[in-house]
């Protein structure tokens, strides 16, 4: 595990813009796609406005990116609530990636069983059948340990089969949701977690010192990848060495 420390949100947003331009450009050289999994939140926004402008809006080679969700609300797509909306706002509609490789989670109709079984065959038809192994995922962290809709305690850190599951019970609002399970994050050739602000900072030591708890975050482990804390100074004020 590597911990990467930035002075403030921003210097943390363009190193990590930086970073995904870098990584996109090496897959591509030998690749024809590269997947990226987007996390919600405010930290991942301040990432995603940085992604829309000047070099990154022209740089990232956009029209063989594809974009995934590792999360997201049971509402409506156009709403301020959802994920993918606030991505769309952020970067996705005004950079040149065409809108056939913007996979979203399905939460326009349907119940949450059948919707997470869409996504879920969505990846399959991607992936060709085998299990995801995403270039890259970005992962938040809730200041309960939580990361995309698997909240301490809940039955889908149980999960060991299933690559989608829905969410019914999530102890902040919207209650229903679908997330990506652990073994697929687990999977992915590269995990980034962003972590910003002071709030975070007791969260932080707690997953990065504390083996004990067994937290959400402190279950990513992706085994065949690499995984990376990126982190502002304020969140990383308790972390010791740091």
């Amino acid at each position: 595990m590597d911990v990467r420390i930035a002075d403030d949100e921003d210097g943390l947003a363009r190193a990590v813009a930086g970073q995904i331009q870098e990584l996109a450009v090496s897959v591509l050289k030998q690749a024809d796609r590269f997947s990226l999994v987007l996390a919600g939140g405010a930290t991942p926004r301040r990432l995603y406005e940085r992604l829309s402008s000047p070099p990154h809006r022209t740089e990232v080679p956009w029209p063989r990116m594809h974009v995934f969700w590792g999360d997201e609300r049971f509402v409506p797509p156009d709403l301020p609530d959802s994920n993918a909306a606030q991505a769309r706002q952020a970067f996705l509609d005004k950079v040149p990636i065409p809108q056939e490789n913007i996979h979203p989670m399905p939460t326009e109709s349907g119940s949450l069983e059948s919707s997470a079984e869409r996504y879920e065959k969505s990846l399959r038809d991607y992936f060709g059948g085998h299990p995801p192994r995403f270039n890259l995922v970005l992962l938040g962290v809730g200041e309960d340990g939580h990361v995309a809709s698997l909240f301490p305690g809940s039955t889908a850190l149980l999960e060991s089969v299933r690559w989608v599951v829905p969410v019914r019970d999530a102890p902040k609002p919207p209650p229903e949701r679908l997330t990506l399970t652990l073994p697929v994050i687990n999977q992915a050739e590269r995990v980034f977690f962003l972590v910003a602000g002071a709030q975070k900072a007791e969260i932080v030591r707690s997953v990065l010192n504390d083996s004990s708890l067994r937290l959400p975050a402190q279950l990513v482990r992706p085994a065949p990848g690499s995984l990376t804390w990126w982190v502002d100074r304020d969140a990383a004020r308790h972390r010791p060495g740091l």
